[in-house]
């Protein structure tokens, strides 16, 4: 299906940020000190670690100082791991069964971190971050693990009494989230019911999609992240063969911690997001969290590399929009979209159709009370509140519709 939206009039921009709220690699400075010989974390990747509350406050502030075209702060949608081993519960159990600590519950007591989640929900408020599903482990299979640890492998228990499930390089790691068990369609259920029970609100979006497409797509998952298979043609706007999954392909990956050049990181990114609008799809970049929390020091420059690059974005194409997986679908199969965050309704109606009247789907015992214009494209219409409070009429343009709660909720 090609695109309703003339994406090279709508120039946009997605960032995905991978790895929120995983236990990994080390939990303190110290533990990671004293693995850093070992094979598996001689990498710039080990020195990434759990996040804590100020880390995603200083990297809220840089999305906070640039504009999206609508004239809201940027925007990154951010997936988050939504289980981390429960190494009491494994040890307690002989190592027979592998058994997590879901999002909604916290993580192990050993990685506590203080309010990292609670800051992460206050950018959901805000509408700055958009939380998605990055599976229930990562990078790693728990079945796998499990055999290690039964068999008393050196390596795999030396790391277990560290409270570190790391304990191979990539390559010998099998399919990463290689779950999930006997119930692929439970297995994700449950994921994406810890998702809901922590965020407010069902994921849309999945990043690693490496499983059966049938469960994700029945969880009530709708877009499905991929890298482009590089034959010159992105991803986005392809569909699953298997289930109603459709997907996005970034063109970049933006890992400031992987270059000691900054001017380089920040060139090859100018290049690839100029070359992508050309190609009448949005451009997608993909930023982990290791850049924004280390123990490698590198955090102060990995910001500062983003806030530069994010100028460079809002001074040359002052009419991009930042979205998220799902907006980008919903415009490209309508022309029309809506994303909720905090009490409020973000509407687009990207069509050359004129006006439309667009279903704001907010959870029940909530109604409209008020919607303030964006930005308009062409028509100087203004939008209207049908008598319920469950619809809004927009000529083409971007609208923040406000919502309240009735006096039955």
């Amino acid at each position: 299906m090609e695109s309703s939206i003339d994406w090279t009039r709508h120039p946009a921009m997605i960032v995905w940020t991978d790895d929120w709220n995983m236990c990994a690699w080390a939990q303190d400075q110290a533990t990671w000190e004293k693995t850093r010989h070992l094979p598996f974390m001689q990498t710039r990747w080990s020195s990434g670690t759990l996040e804590t509350a100020p880390e995603v406050e200083a990297l809220f502030d840089v999305l906070r100082r640039h504009r999206s075209g609508d004239g809201l702060p940027v925007t990154f949608e951010a997936y988050y791991v939504v289980g981390n081993p429960d190494f009491d519960a494994i040890r307690a159990n002989g190592f027979q069964h592998y058994v997590d600590v879901g999002i909604d519950a916290g993580v192990p007591d050993s990685w506590q971190r203080g309010p990292f989640l609670a800051k992460a929900k206050e950018g959901v408020e805000e509408g700055i971050w958009r939380p998605e599903y990055h599976f229930r482990s990562h990078h790693f299979s728990a079945e796998n693990w499990m055999r290690r640890l039964r068999n008393n492998d050196p390596v795999a228990r030396e790391m277990f009494e560290l409270h570190m499930y790391v304990s191979e390089t990539v390559p010998e790691r099998t399919n990463e989230n290689d779950e999930p068990f006997p119930d692929p369609f439970g297995w994700i259920r449950t994921g994406v019911e810890r998702f809901e029970r922590a965020f407010g609100y069902a994921p849309t979006s999945i990043r690693n999609h490496e499983q059966d497409h049938e469960p994700i797509a029945a969880a009530g998952i709708r877009t499905a992240t991929l890298a482009d298979k590089g034959d010159g043609f992105p991803a986005t706007g392809t569909r699953s063969t298997k289930a109603d999954l459709f997907h996005m392909g970034r063109c970049l990956d933006f890992e400031p911690f992987m270059s000691d050049d900054m001017d380089e990181v920040l060139g090859t990114a100018k290049s690839a997001i100029a070359d992508r609008l050309t190609l009448n799809t949005p451009a997608i970049l993909s930023s982990h969290r290791r850049n924004y929390a280390s123990f490698a020091g590198d955090v102060e420059r990995n910001l500062a590399c983003l806030d530069a690059l994010l100028g460079h974005l809002e001074a040359t194409y002052p009419d991009m929009t930042y979205l998220i997986n799902d907006e980008v679908r919903q415009l490209w199969e309508s022309g029309v979209s809506t994303r909720h965050f905090g009490g409020n309704v973000l509407v687009r109606n990207w069509t050359d159709a004129g006006t439309r009247s667009v279903p704001l789907q907010h959870p029940a015992g909530w109604r409209a009370t008020g919607v303030e214009t964006l930005r308009q494209f062409g028509s100087g219409e203004s939008p209207q509140i049908d008598a319920a409070g469950t619809q809004v009429v927009v000529p083409p343009g971007d609208y923040r519709v406000t919502m309240e709660r009735t006096e039955n909720e």
